[in-house]
């Protein structure tokens, strides 16, 4: 009878393991058609970013809107450019982490596609951290009607439309251009941001250079309408707003700003998260509308915008070196980085007691490029930035109503009478005195 029960009790625990190991498989990922809302949230906890969780937990003073449906739908694949692949191919493995004198570190020997094509220990999230700094993006993005709202904790809304302009010179991995462009010898890239609206601000315009040797300080100018200057900022105000917002100069570019010279990655742990990566520009650009976007609470997508998906990510801390810390606004930066386009899908900010501060999500929006097919890390995202400490946040499209969504490469030529291809014009300081003309 005892050898009976021995044999009982083992067959049970092994019916017992393999319903484990079925129920783990069967919530290794969020099935489409499935619906997240208030009252299931918790089953699909592990596919959120610790900041969305939190939003649905109801921890801090930002919450989700209490009929928020989250509908998912399969993943999608995005091939990188044909260049971009190449240019990994031939150049991967050339880019080297060097130490210098400072105690800062960077990287050399990098040519064109991804940095370091697979990641791995010593400084695994450092290189992660590299490669969504260099990860692909079109040679030139533009766009006239970029949208950007900031709430304040009664829901009061300060709306700014805005003009942007990227372009990169060096580095580039587009078919038909150079990897240099030698149009501006020495510079990685420029970002150019022009309000249009409301009318106090209008006109006021500003300009960052980011140098080919990443240790090289970014240059900022800005012309200010009132005054009929342009004024040279101070390259170590990464902690100033960025055009009166939510975000910090270092939190710009779709996420992340601040070069990776006086920054560290540790990797943490790969997890799968969702996002959203496919919507109509009209939806998306709507932000006003209670039908794609919910109104009470946050200002966040309806299921008309998009269904979303399961997105493989790196999970790293973000963080400056010690020798660079002191001051400085965070303490770190928790970010989820799409193993795909390697760029942020979201992340967690905290100040320097390492008190929780804020949180950002990241929808980075597949859309046509020329001569590159549909690419993921085209022109058009969502960024919602919340401000958890002081009680506000900001929402960021760039699209509106009217579907006139941002554009890339040659499709910049010639937009709505506007030729962004102009470098002197929208690629260097001297261009901002023509602001007004």
């Amino acid at each position: 009878m005892r050898f009976i029960r021995l044999v009982f009790t083992g067959l049970l625990m092994l019916l017992l393991s393999q319903a484990s190991v079925f129920a783990q498989s069967e919530s290794a990922t969020v099935a489409p058609g499935t619906v997240i809302t208030m009252q299931n949230w918790k089953q699909y906890k592990q596919f959120m970013p610790d900041g969305m969780a939190n939003l649905f937990a109801g921890t801090y003073y930002w919450k989700m809107p209490p009929d928020i449906r989250i509908q998912i739908g399969a993943p999608n694949h995005f091939d990188p450019p044909t260049k971009f692949i190449q240019d990994t191919e031939k150049y991967g493995g050339s880019a080297k982490i060097v130490q210098l004198p400072n105690g800062a570190h960077s990287v050399t020997g990098y040519v064109a596609g991804l940095p370091f094509p697979t990641p791995a220990d010593p400084q695994k999230g450092y290189k992660i951290l590299v490669n969504m700094w260099y990860r692909y993006t079109p040679y030139l993005m533009c766009g006239k009607h970029g949208v950007a709202i900031e709430y304040d904790r009664f829901h009061n809304a300060s709306p700014l439309t805005f003009w942007e302009v990227d372009r990169k010179f060096s580095f580039i991995s587009d078919i038909g251009m150079p990897i240099t462009d030698p149009s501006y010898p020495g510079v990685d890239r420029i970002q150019y941001n022009q309000v249009v609206s409301p009318e106090q601000a209008r006109y006021t315009a500003q300009i960052k250079v980011y140098y080919v040797d990443p240790s090289k300080d970014q240059d900022s100018f800005a012309f200010i309408p009132s005054l009929r200057r342009v004024l040279r900022l101070s390259s170590a105000a990464r902690c100033s707003p960025h055009l009166g917002s939510d975000a910090v100069e270092d939190d710009s570019r779709e996420g992340f700003n601040g070069g990776i010279v006086l920054w560290d990655g540790t990797f943490l742990h790969d997890q799968d998260i969702i996002s959203l990566t496919k919507s109509d520009p009209h939806q998306f650009g709507n932000v006003y509308s209670p039908q794609d976007y919910y109104q009470s609470g946050l200002t966040f997508p309806t299921p008309t915008v998009g269904t979303w998906e399961v997105r493989p990510t790196y999970v790293i801390d973000a963080h400056r070196l010690p020798p660079f810390q002191k001051g400085y606004c965070y303490g770190k930066e928790v970010m989820w980085i799409d193993k795909d386009s390697y760029g942020i899908l979201w992340k967690d900010q905290y100040d320097p007691a390492m008190k929780f501060w804020k949180t950002s999500m990241a929808l980075h929006l597949g859309t046509p490029v020329p001569g590159e097919g549909f690419q993921r890390e085209g022109t058009q995202f969502i960024q919602l930035i919340i401000d958890q400490q002081n009680a506000h946040y900001g929402v960021v499209a760039t699209s509106d109503p009217q579907g006139r969504w941002f554009r890339a490469n040659s499709d910049c030529k010639d937009y709505e009478g506007t030729d962004f291809t102009n470098v002197k014009r929208f690629a260097t300081p001297a261009g901002l005195w023509q602001v007004m003309r």
